[in-house]
């Protein structure tokens, strides 16, 4: 076999790593110098020969021309000088040992080189600094005092079921009325229209139970948001006490009760202040009065009804 194929298969035997590189230069030189000392040899171009093939009276003759093999040709033999040889690392640690690319990253991936980090200005970095703080600023000392500025929630609205019934009786008598209204039903008189128009009364919130010969009322005087119910409840009490009314003890304090009493008809009443207006409760009998039942039919309305509208 030629040098140059014992040349090629030492490359090979070091390209796959079988042999180290030291005992391939250690190979490749004796190669070279047993090549080197061996001049190449010219032969002579050989000639094609024929060879005679079977001959017969009737067969045809046909010179069989033989070509020669490529490798004894006078080229073949020509030594060709040492090339120095690269070391170069295992193919394996050549291989690139990233992740393979998919899709459209075959086609936009042009920059290998290392990734470069983004630098931001400086100025930027300042400002996102200050927001930052000006953030916690106010979260901790503006958001401090934000909940004491604010309005307080709503009360919640005074409805009609909130007014109870302190009978025995299902039945009923309710509505919610302006101050004309009422005084067009009979349920006040004039002079009482006046001065709960002149205290602010927006709504009359009104209940009435009659059970045989006792009657219960109950009037919440509701005034303006703001407003306040101790007048009025005043004024109902200076209005009783001018007709004549005498006072009916031991009522709970804040509470005053007014009792009116005939021979054919008793009267007891109480009057209280509330935060949005004033309670009014009305105790009549007719035919002759019991004075202990209307005393304390009063005082169990007033536990009734203190309960959804207490007393100031």
């Amino acid at each position: 076999m030629a040098w140059q194929d014992d040349l090629s298969r030492l490359d090979e035997e070091l390209s796959a790593g079988r042999i180290h590189s030291d005992e391939y230069r250690r190979r490749r030189d004796e190669l070279l110098a047993a090549a080197s000392s061996n001049p190449a040899v010219t032969r002579a171009r050989r000639q094609p020969s024929v060879v005679p093939g079977p001959t017969s009276d009737d067969a045809d003759v046909t010179q069989q021309v033989e070509m020669p093999d490529p490798r004894q040709q006078p080229n073949a033999w020509v030594a060709v000088p040492a090339q120095p040889v690269i070391e170069q690392p295992p193919i394996n640690s050549l291989v690139p040992k990233s992740a393979p690319m998919h899709g459209a990253e075959v086609f936009g991936l042009t920059n290998f080189g290392p990734a470069r980090r983004r630098t931001w200005p400086r100025f930027v970095i300042a400002i996102v600094v200050l927001a930052l703080i000006g953030a916690g600023i106010w979260l901790f000392v503006l958001r401090k005092d934000g909940p004491a500025d604010s309005a307080p929630p709503a009360a919640p609205q005074f409805t009609l079921d909130r007014l109870p019934n302190p009978t025995d009786s299902p039945l009923s008598t309710s509505g919610v009325l302006t101050v004309d209204q009422a005084q067009i039903y009979n349920l006040i008189k004039p002079d009482e229209a006046q001065y709960l128009l002149a205290g602010g009364t927006q709504k009359i919130f009104y209940r009435q139970v009659v059970s045989g010969t006792m009657s219960t009322q109950i009037f919440y005087f509701m005034v303006a948001p703001g407003g306040s119910g101790t007048p009025l409840a005043k004024r109902i009490v200076d209005r009783g006490t001018k007709l004549g009314m005498a006072t009916v003890p031991g009522l709970p304090a804040g509470v005053t009760g007014l009792k009116s009493l005939a021979a054919n008809a008793g009267i007891f009443e109480a009057a209280y202040p509330t935060d949005q207006g004033a309670v009014r409760i009305v105790i009549g009998q007719t035919g002759e009065p019991a004075e202990k039942t209307l005393t304390d039919k009063l005082k169990q309305t007033v536990t009734a009804v203190s309960s959804s509208l207490p007393y100031r």
